[in-house]
This record gives C-alpha cells, sequence and structure tokens, in this order.
C-alpha cells in the first residue's frame, strides 16, 4: 500500500521565507543571498498549484464517494472541481519546464525540486533527471560518500 505524502504547506511558507530574505539581503547588501532563491521561488509557486489540485482531487474523490445519490447537481459540481483542478495543474505545467532549466546548486534548491517531483502529476520524467542531474552534480553529497583522504569515484 502506497503511504499519502504529507501536505507541503510548511516547505511553502519556508521556501518563500528563503526568497523574501534572499532578496532583502540582496537590496541592502546585509546577509547571505541564497543561491538557489529564483529556484525555491518556483518551486514554492509550483508547489502551492499542485497542492491545490490535490486538494480540489480530494473533494471530488469525496463528492463521488459519500454514498449519496448521483444527480444533475452533483454531476455538474464534479465536473467543475474536475475542471479547477486541471486549471491549476495548466498552470504548474509551465513553472515545472522553468524549474527543470534551473541547477540545484544547495540542499535546499534539491530538496525543492525532490519535492515538486513528488507532487507532479505525472512524475515529470525531465523534472526528475533535472534533479538526478543536480544530485551527482552536487559536491557536498559526494563529499559524505568519499571522505577527502579516500579518491572519489566517477
Amino acid at each position: 500500500m502506497k503511504s499519502t505524502p504529507r501536505p507541503v504547506d510548511r516547505e511553502i511558507a519556508r521556501f518563500r521565507a528563503i526568497v523574501r530574505d534572499s532578496a532583502n539581503n540582496l537590496l541592502i547588501a546585509d546577509g547571505p543571498v541564497n543561491a538557489d532563491a529564483a529556484l525555491l521561488d518556483l518551486c514554492a509557486e509550483a508547489l502551492h498549484l499542485l497542492r491545490q489540485a490535490e486538494k480540489t482531487q480530494a473533494e471530488a474523490y469525496a463528492l463521488f464517494h459519500d454514498g449519496r445519490p448521483w444527480d444533475d447537481a452533483r454531476r455538474e459540481e464534479s465536473n467543475r472541481l474536475g475542471e479547477e483542478r486541471e486549471r491549476f495543474v495548466k498552470k504548474a505545467k509551465p513553472l515545472l519546464s522553468k524549474i527543470r532549466k534551473l541547477r540545484a546548486t544547495t540542499g535546499g534548491g534539491i530538496y525543492a525540486k525532490a519535492l515538486v517531483v513528488r507532487s507532479s502529476v505525472t512524475g515529470a520524467a525531465k523534472l526528475a533527471m533535472s534533479l538526478a542531474e543536480d544530485l551527482v552534480a552536487c559536491s557536498e553529497l559526494r563529499a559524505t560518500l568519499w571522505p577527502p583522504d579516500r579518491e572519489a569515484q566517477p
């Protein structure tokens, strides 16, 4: 049985806070600027839209499986919810393409990309490949596998 991933609302809020802090630090030259701020911003928005699509789908599922008789009004509501879900997914798709094109250089960026892949409707194969490339390119991750006194493996 597949477990349901927990909602990502907390992560969305954190990504947006990092982006806001980075923008402020860049403007006033006070503090660090996150190298993945643009990526985190796109991921937060994509996750928000995908989360809304997920909530809408859950509403439609509850409507369909509540045991009450199916009538025209309920069918219309189900269709409306389906269309609303598709609108959220359609708005998220261009963001997924932009996310795929940005390289994650920090742990936070890699984590954000992974959440988007997990939340995507189709699994986003190209985005997943982009994430895999970021993971392989991450020198900090490789350093956890091969300590400095050992030669890195290809």
